[in-house]
C-alpha cells in the first residue's frame, strides 16, 4: 500500500504494516539473510546458503507491536541487544521506573527445510509466533462459565448477608420501642 496524503494538513499517513509473508517487501523493517546450514542433509547443506535468519529491529517497527509488549520482547529468546549491556546493574524500582528502550533486535533463524523459501516462511512464522506471544501477555482472557457461576454465588451470598444484617437492625430497633410505652 501506498501512503495517502490528509487534503486538510497534507501530512503523509504511514501505510498500514504488512503481512510477514516470504513474497512481501521488508526494506528497513527486516533483514534477511542466508547463510549455509550445518548438521545432517549431505553435500546440500555444505554447498548452498538455505539457512534463513531474519532480524527485526524494534526500533524501526514500533507501530507493529503495542507498547506494554516490548518488556516481553526484550525477555523473549530471540532478542539480542543492538548496544553492549552497561556493567552498571539497576534497580529493580529503577528499572520498572524506567523501562527499555527498543535498542534491540529479534533474530530468528530457521534451517529445518532444504530450500530458501522453506526456511524463510519457516522464520517469518517463527517470528510471527514470538510477536503475538509477547501481545498476549498483559491480556486478560474470557471469563469462563464456571468462574461466571462462582461470582453468581458470591453475589448471592453477599446479598443474603446484608439482608440479614438489615432484619438484626430491624429487631434492635423494634425491641427499643416494644418495651416502652411511649410518649402518651
Amino acid at each position: 500500500m501506498s501512503a495517502t496524503l490528509k487534503p486538510d494538513h497534507g501530512a503523509v499517513n504511514p501505510p498500514p504494516p504488512t503481512r510477514l509473508t516470504p513474497t512481501s517487501d521488508h526494506s528497513g523493517c527486516i533483514d534477511i539473510s542466508y547463510s549455509r546450514s550445518s548438521g545432517p542433509g549431505g553435500q546440500n547443506v555444505n554447498k548452498v546458503s538455505t539457512k534463513a535468519t531474519v532480524r527485526l529491529a524494534l526500533a524501526a517497527t514500533r507501530p507493529w507491536y503495542p507498547p506494554y509488549a516490548l518488556a516481553a520482547l526484550v525477555r523473549s529468546p530471540h532478542f539480542t541487544a543492538s548496544t553492549p549491556l552497561s556493567t552498571k546493574n539497576p534497580s529493580p524500582a529503577a528499572q520498572a521506573s524506567h523501562p527499555p528502550e527498543p535498542s534491540g533486535a529479534l533474530l530468528v533463524s530457521a534451517s529445518e527445510h532444504r530450500t530458501q523459501p522453506q526456511n524463510l516462511a519457516s522464520a517469518l512464522a517463527k517470528l510471527k509466533v514470538a510477536l503475538v506471544g509477547a501481545a498476549r501477555v498483559g491480556l486478560v482472557g474470557e471469563t469462563s462459565a464456571e468462574q461466571k457461576e462462582r461470582v453468581k454465588g458470591l453475589v448471592a451470598r453477599d446479598k443474603r448477608k446484608v439482608e440479614n444484617v438489615k432484619r438484626q437492625r430491624k429487631d434492635v430497633k423494634t425491641g427499643r420501642r416494644a418495651g416502652k410505652g411511649g410518649w402518651d
